[in-house]
C-alpha cells in the first residue's frame, strides 16, 4: 500500500504541475475548441456565430484545459438560456455570438445570446457558489463561480449584462 500511495502522491503532483504551467496560447484556438466541444448542443438549440473582429493571432498566457472550462460554463450556460426562452417560441431561433475583439492591450471575449437573460436580483448573485437558477439535480451552481475563478487566475475579467426575456452578454 505504501507504493500506491507514492504513486498517487507523484500522478498528484503531476497535475498540479500541469495546472499551474501556461503557456501562450491564441485565443482563435481555444474558442474553436469550445465552438466545437458543444456543436451537438448548438446544432439542436441556436445558431451559432464566431466572429474575430481582426485576423488575430490573439495570444493569451493561460492553461488551455481551464481556459476551455471556463468558456464550456459560458456556452453551456447560454444554451440553456436560449432553450428556455425558445421552449414555448415555435419559429422563433436562438443565437449566440461569441466575438474576440482587442480593445487597446486588451483582448475582449464575449458570449451574447438571445435566451431568457436575467433579473437585476439574480444578476447579483450568479458568480456566488451554490447558487443557481436551475431546478434541482439539473445545476450545481458551481460553474459561473468556477469560470470567475479560472479567469481571475489568469489575470482575466468577467461582467455581466442581462435583460429579462432578451438575453445576456459575458
Amino acid at each position: 500500500t505504501d507504493r500506491i500511495i507514492a504513486v498517487a502522491d507523484k500522478l498528484k503532483q503531476a497535475v498540479a504541475a500541469s495546472l499551474e504551467a501556461s503557456d501562450v496560447l491564441d485565443l482563435r484556438d481555444v474558442v474553436g475548441s469550445v465552438s466545437r466541444m458543444h456543436d451537438f448542443l448548438f446544432r439542436r438549440i441556436a445558431k451559432v456565430e464566431v466572429q474575430f473582429a481582426a485576423e488575430g493571432p490573439y495570444p493569451v498566457m493561460g492553461h488551455l484545459m481551464q481556459l476551455e472550462q471556463a468558456f464550456s460554463v459560458l456556452v453551456t450556460n447560454a444554451t440553456d438560456a436560449i432553450e428556455a426562452r425558445h421552449r414555448e417560441k415555435q419559429g422563433e431561433e436562438g443565437e449566440l455570438l461569441i466575438l474576440v475583439e482587442e480593445k487597446g492591450e486588451e483582448i475582449l471575449l464575449h458570449f451574447r445570446d438571445n435566451g431568457c437573460g436575467m433579473s437585476t436580483t439574480t444578476l447579483k448573485k450568479i458568480f456566488d457558489p451554490y447558487f443557481t437558477t436551475k431546478p434541482q439535480g439539473v445545476g450545481d451552481g458551481l460553474g459561473l463561480a468556477l469560470c470567475r475563478a479560472i479567469l481571475d487566475r489568469h489575470a482575466g475579467e468577467i461582467s455581466v449584462t442581462s435583460s429579462e426575456n432578451e438575453g445576456s452578454q459575458f
